[in-house]
C-alpha cells in the first residue's frame, strides 16, 4: 500500500465580498492499487479581507471594458498571491499545491461563458507554488452550469449526511442519494443579499440573526421576491451573482421599509426555498443534514431552516469547517487534479460527462510529490 500525504491551500473567494478564505487541506491518499482518501483535516485557516481599494473594484467589476477588467485580473492574483504569502508564514507551512476559486465577474452557462478573475499564473508568480485553478471553464465547455461543484466534497468526504447545505452567498443544496447519485443545485441569494440589506444600514451583516429575529413579514416583498425567474427553473441550475446584483437586489430596493422587516422577510423566503428543495426531491425519511458556510453563524436564519424540515436531524459542524468548507472543496477539487480524477459531477452540472478540471501553473518551488 503506498500512502502519499498532501497539503494544499484552498482559496475562495466568494460573492458575499466578507473576504478571502484560505485554508490547508492535510489529505492523507493511498494510491496504490487505486486512489482513496484514508483521511482529511483543515489544519490551519484564515480569513483575509479584503483593502478598500480591491473591495471597491470588485463592487464594480462587471462594468469594466476589457482591457480594465484584464488589468484587475492579474492585480487581483498578485493581491491572493501575498495573502497566501502571509498565510505560509503564519502558520509555517510550505503547501505542495494551492487550488484557487478565484473571483467570479460573469457566470452565463446558457451563453457558454464564465469568468473567474485573480489569475492563477500571478498566484503562481507570486508564492513559487504550483497553482491549480479555472476550474469551471470545462463544464461550461460541455454544456454544463459550471456549478455547483460542492457535491464533490460532499461525496467524496461527507457520506454520513443525505442532505447537504451552503448558506453562502449562494445557497446551494446537495442530495447524495442511493447508488451513489448525487443531485445539486443553487437554490437562492443568501449572505449576499442579507448583507446587501444590513450595508444600507450601516452593518457588515446581521450579527446572529439579531435585527432579522426582531422584524415582521413584509406581505408585498415577500411575494415579489418569491416570484423572480431563476426560482421556477427546472434543475440543474446555478446563479449568477451580477443577475443578483442587476434584478434581485433591486427588488429589496423598490420596497420601503426598514431593515428588520427586509431581514425577516428574506429569511422567510430562503428557509421556505430550501423547504420547496426538499419538497421537489425525494428524500430519505429523517435524514441527515449538515449546515456549512458563513450563514451557519446566523442562528436565526438556522432555527427558520429547521422549523421548515421539521423531523430531520440537523447539524452545524465545529466552526473551521463552518468557514472554510468551500476552501475544503478548493483542496479537494486540486487532489483529484493532480491524480487526474474526476472532480466535476456531469449529474449536478448537467455537463456531457464527468471530468477532470483545473488548469496546473508551475511555481519555482517543487512539491515534495510530483504529479504522474
Amino acid at each position: 500500500m503506498a500512502i502519499k500525504s498532501w497539503d494544499i491551500i484552498g482559496l475562495m473567494s466568494g460573492s458575499s465580498l466578507d473576504g478571502v478564505d484560505i485554508a490547508n487541506c492535510h489529505f492523507e491518499v493511498e494510491d496504490d492499487p487505486e486512489f482513496k482518501i484514508l483521511s482529511w483535516e483543515i489544519t490551519a485557516g484564515d480569513i483575509f479581507p479584503f483593502s478598500a481599494k480591491i473591495l471597491y473594484k470588485l463592487k464594480n467589476v462587471s462594468d469594466y471594458n476589457g482591457l480594465k477588467l484584464t488589468e484587475f485580473d492579474r492585480e487581483l492574483g498578485s493581491v491572493f498571491g501575498e495573502m497566501i504569502k502571509s498565510f505560509c508564514e503564519k502558520h509555517q507551512i510550505c503547501p505542495d499545491y494551492i487550488a484557487s476559486h478565484g473571483h467570479t465577474v460573469y457566470h452565463y452557462p446558457s451563453f457558454g461563458y464564465t469568468l473567474q478573475i485573480g489569475h492563477p499564473a500571478n498566484i503562481a508568480a507570486t508564492t513559487g507554488l504550483p497553482v491549480i485553478g479555472d476550474f469551471r471553464s470545462m463544464d461550461v465547455a460541455l454544456g454544463g452550469q459550471g456549478a455547483p461543484f460542492a457535491p464533490i466534497v460532499d461525496y467524496y468526504l461527507f457520506k454520513d449526511y443525505q442532505v447537504l447545505i451552503n448558506l453562502g452567498g449562494i445557497v446551494n443544496i446537495c442530495f447524495l442519494k442511493e447508488n451513489n447519485k448525487v443531485v445539486a443545485f443553487d437554490v437562492c441569494p443568501g449572505n449576499q443579499a442579507l448583507n446587501y440589506i444590513a450595508l444600507q444600514n450601516g452593518l457588515s451583516y446581521d450579527y446572529d440573526g439579531k435585527y432579522a429575529r426582531s422584524g415582521t413579514i413584509q406581505i408585498d416583498l415577500y411575494s415579489k421576491l418569491g416570484k423572480w425567474p431563476f426560482f421556477a427553473l427546472p434543475f440543474p441550475k446555478s446563479l449568477d451573482n451580477s443577475d443578483i446584483k442587476k434584478s434581485f437586489l433591486p427588488i429589496l430596493d423598490e420596497e420601503m421599509g426598514n431593515m428588520e422587516d427586509k431581514l425577516y422577510t428574506l429569511v422567510l423566503l430562503i428557509s421556505t426555498l430550501i423547504k420547496q428543495a426538499f419538497n421537489s426531491m425525494d428524500v430519505t425519511k429523517n435524514p441527515n443534514v449538515l449546515i456549512t458556510g458563513g450563514g451557519a453563524f446566523n442562528n436565526y436564519l438556522v432555527e427558520e431552516i429547521k422549523k421548515q424540515l421539521d423531523n430531520t436531524i440537523v447539524v452545524v459542524p465545529e466552526g473551521i469547517l463552518v468557514n472554510f468548507k468551500e476552501a475544503l472543496l478548493m483542496g479537494l477539487m486540486g487532489l483529484l487534479r493532480i491524480y487526474h480524477l474526476n472532480n466535476v459531477l456531469c449529474s449536478v452540472t448537467g455537463s456531457k460527462m464527468d471530468h477532470c478540471a483545473g488548469a496546473i501553473y508551475p511555481g519555482t518551488i517543487k512539491s515534495k510529490n510530483e504529479i504522474n
